[in-house]
């Protein structure tokens, strides 16, 4: 059952400052910021993209959204499956001969869905910023023209025009793209234990 399916595990609670930001005053349904977020270098704005376009975060509907909500991908409850077997015996052969034997074995495992995984913000170990971010190089050719002059300087832009087939040097984003194409990540847990008593 996904626990979206249920009122009570619809999306994530995050708490719901005042309007002054002093105190907490409830809670509010939200999801995890890791989802379609550039960043350039750390300022502001942040951005989501629509398209081949960057839009400002929350401002349009995006798919992934700008804030992932993973509550319809993550079970309450899950499987499990338990092979459990064992035996005591004695036998009395003489008073002071009394052989004896347990013999005991457990083979348990449970199949989990975890909801899908995101780059999140700051845990790239191979940044050479050493910030952890995701870098995209100005002379991607995955970015439009829209999106490189928003990422780019014009310095950095002449820098890739004119230096084609050259690495480009230059930090242009920090990135956190939900990647919503796994859909679950499985996950699963075993336990074997055996016991033999003589």
């Amino acid at each position: 059952m996904p626990s979206g399916n249920r009122d009570f595990g619809a999306c994530q609670l995050n708490s719901q400052p005042n309007a002054a930001g002093t105190a907490y005053t409830g809670a509010v349904c939200s999801g995890s910021g890791n989802s379609n977020f550039f960043q350039l270098g750390g300022t502001m704005p942040i951005y989501s993209v629509l398209g081949n376009q960057f839009v400002p975060r929350g401002s349009v509907p995006t798919n992934p959204p700008a804030v992932f909500n993973s509550q319809p991908y993550i079970y309450n409850g899950r499987d499990d499956l338990r092979y459990t077997a064992g035996f005591i015996a004695h036998v009395d052969v003489s008073d002071f001969i009394k052989p004896y034997a347990e013999f005991g074995f457990m083979n348990d495992r449970t199949d989990q869905k975890i909801a899908p995984s995101g780059l999140f913000a700051g845990a790239n170990p191979l940044d050479p910023t050493q910030n952890g971010n995701y870098n995209v190089n100005c002379d991607n050719p995955l970015l439009s023209a829209q999106q490189a002059s928003i990422l780019c300087t014009p310095a950095q832009l002449a820098y890739v025009a004119a230096n084609p087939g050259t690495a480009c040097s230059f930090t242009a984003t920090g990135a956190s793209p939900q990647l919503r194409e796994c859909e679950h990540r499985p996950a699963q847990h075993r336990r074997r234990w055996a016991r033999v008593l003589l």
